[in-house]
């Protein structure tokens, strides 16, 4: 089957009508800037977690732990830790070092 010949000039090539905006383009510069800006958002979480876990001291080791606390507590150290900004770990450790130093407590 032969095709036919198209009668006319084609509208994106030659820019005859500058309304008609070839949106298959668009579409793809859409696409790669939704890529490049979930790249960049990417980047920037790793970054982010790389700088969160260089702020520990590398000379202490740390224990992930559960504990049941007053909503109160929690709430004035969640407000200590935003106006201090410090993490509520800081905050928590600062606590219970002065706790144990304040009541001679030492392993």
């Amino acid at each position: 089957m032969v095709k036919k010949k198209a009668l006319g000039q084609d509208p994106f090539k030659k820019k005859l009508f500058p309304w008609i905006k070839n949106t298959e383009e668009e579409k793809e510069e859409r696409i790669t800037q939704a890529q490049n800006t979930r790249t960049q958002t990417i980047e920037k979480a790793s970054k982010q977690r790389l700088l969160s876990k260089q702020s520990l001291p590398s000379n202490s080791e740390t224990l992930r732990q559960t504990y049941h606390l007053n909503v109160d507590n929690v709430e004035k150290i969640k407000q200590y830790a935003y106006i201090e900004r410090l993490k509520i770990s800081e905050v928590v450790n600062r606590a219970l070092e002065d706790f144990f130093k304040k009541n001679r407590i030492t392993l």
